[in-house]
């Protein structure tokens, strides 16, 4: 926990509750208990930690802040079993099971990155009648489509290696050791400015489709939202 926290907030508290499938999440808690709730999503490889300036700062003194780790991250449970990761209804269903267990009125999701795909997915599994706003962080909604696909050239997989490995003790070793700074390629960089400018590939409030495999957006939605790249 953040050791430079205001002594006058409420320390950042942590528990668990049962997620989709029955799997183990550690959920995260502060601010203010009376204020309108934000839930903090963070993104691939992350953890809460990502959001602990957010958790400790100004917005602890107006509102109730809440994160979790994500299925396989941090300190929720890390099953080797792929299944446990490749259905979008058990994210959905992990951040379904975070607003029901502290028992959220219609609480803002803000997700960075891989956050806006696990949005996305609650969206399409929940809808959004229990949501009271979203914000995208330099996120990613779309996957699953050929122009989707487009976005990941070799040189961009190139940047995460062995982190994407379909064999999932592979990904997780990866990811444990020290990232290795190779320079980056005009041509990575190049592709991922397109995609974070590029509304098609980004969450932009709008709502998804029905589940075909793939986590998307294409319709307006109705609920309140906000999309931020850089």
């Amino acid at each position: 926990m953040n050791t430079d926290a205001d002594p006058a907030l409420p320390a950042v508290t942590s528990e668990t509750i049962i997620g989709g499938g029955g799997l183990n999440l550690t959920v995260y808690e502060g601010g203010y208990a009376g204020g309108p709730a934000i839930v903090f999503i963070h993104g691939f490889t992350g953890s809460f930690l990502s959001w602990q300036p957010q958790l400790s700062g100004s917005l602890a003194e107006e509102f109730r802040l809440v994160a979790y780790d994500f299925r396989g991250h941090g300190a929720s449970d890390k099953p080797l079993e792929p299944a446990n990761y490749t259905a979008g209804t058990l994210w959905a269903d992990d951040l379904d099971a975070v607003i029901r267990a502290k028992q959220l009125d219609r609480p803002v999701l803000i997700g960075w990155s891989y956050g806006g795909y696990v949005i996305s997915d609650y969206l399409r599994t929940h809808g959004d009648s229990e949501i009271g706003g979203l914000v995208f962080v330099g996120a990613n909604t779309k996957n699953g489509t050929a122009e989707a696909a487009g976005y990941l050239t070799d040189d961009v997989l190139a940047l995460f290696g062995d982190v994407l490995a379909a064999d999932v003790q592979k990904s997780i070793d990866a990811r444990a050791r020290p990232p290795v700074r190779q320079p980056t390629s005009r041509s990575a960089v190049g592709t991922i400015v397109r995609q974070r400018d590029d509304g098609s590939a980004r969450g932009q409030g709008r709502d998804v489709q029905p589940d075909s495999g793939q986590r998307r957006c294409a319709r307006p939605h109705p609920c309140p939202h906000a999309r931020h790249s850089g």
